[in-house]
């Protein structure tokens, strides 16, 4: 079943990099969409890295190809993608390519860091999109055209557990707002799950503790920012460390090596 999202506004397009959006008379910015690269094309069939990717304006958010199995020698167009939608599933989005006049598949996957998922609204235009319980899966009204399928960036943190044993959980005043994170695995800590805690207000506080109640640390998010994260802090540093990746908005916590 196709799922269709109405929005009553009044759309004015500027010209400017920004697209403003007018809704109830307030201005909302809308970010640009993540698109997956129109083609691939490979050169020669004996070596893995001969394929390249073309029309990509995001190549910070793709995963390299794998270098096996070797890809035969042609143009792959981009044919559907798959992503999730609202979703607390960390899976990455996966765009796949047919090849032209010829059979053949690659797939390209996000980096699972990336933390994108679907984009419903684009170019003032439905996408292709079909969503059920969360997932969703498009294919473009003919083939390169990967704007039909756009992806944007979640209202969320993703978290990293890289070798936490125990799990990593997050909360807001001693209340649990997330599913526990087990060791070598990523959690999305979602927008509607931490206004549980954070409320009104824009600028909250997060805890990164273990099952056992122990705090590693914190966060701090900007709410009205697609809970972008603006702040970290380590309680033991010398014990367990707390990054970010900050172009993906993705905290990784880990025992200090």
């Amino acid at each position: 079943m196709k799922k269709h999202i109405f929005i009553i506004a009044l759309v004015t397009i500027l010209t400017t990099p920004a697209t403003f959006a007018y809704i109830s008379g307030k201005a909302l910015v809308t970010e640009a969409p993540i698109l997956c690269p129109t083609s691939i094309i490979c050169h020669k069939k004996t070596v893995s890295n001969s394929c390249r990717l073309e029309n990509v304006g995001d190549l910070q958010y793709w995963k390299s190809l794998p270098k096996y199995p070797l890809f035969q020698p042609g143009t792959y167009d981009f044919a559907r993608a798959s992503a999730n939608y609202h979703s607390k599933s960390p899976q990455a989005p996966t765009c796949v390519y047919e090849g032209h006049h010829f059979n053949g598949q690659i797939k390209l996957d996000a980096k699972p860091e990336s933390n994108l998922e679907v984009n419903y609204y684009y170019e003032n235009k439905d996408s292709n999109w079909f969503v059920n319980n969360g997932v969703g899966n498009c294919t473009p009204h003919s083939p390169t055209a990967s704007a039909d399928c756009a992806l944007k960036v979640k209202s969320a943190v993703l978290i990293h557990n890289i070798d936490i044993t125990e799990g990593v959980f997050s909360s807001i005043n001693g209340t649990p707002i997330s599913d526990i994170t087990p060791a070598s695995s990523y959690t999305s800590l979602m927008f509607d799950d931490a206004i549980v805690g954070c409320g009104s207000v824009k600028i909250c506080e997060i805890n990164l503790v273990s099952p056992k109640g122990a705090k590693y640390g914190s966060i701090t998010v900007d709410m009205d920012n697609k809970m972008k994260v603006i702040g970290i802090k380590a309680y033991h540093p010398s014990e367990v460390e707390i990054n970010i990746i900050w172009k993906f908005n993705t905290i990784e916590i880990k025992y200090h090596a």
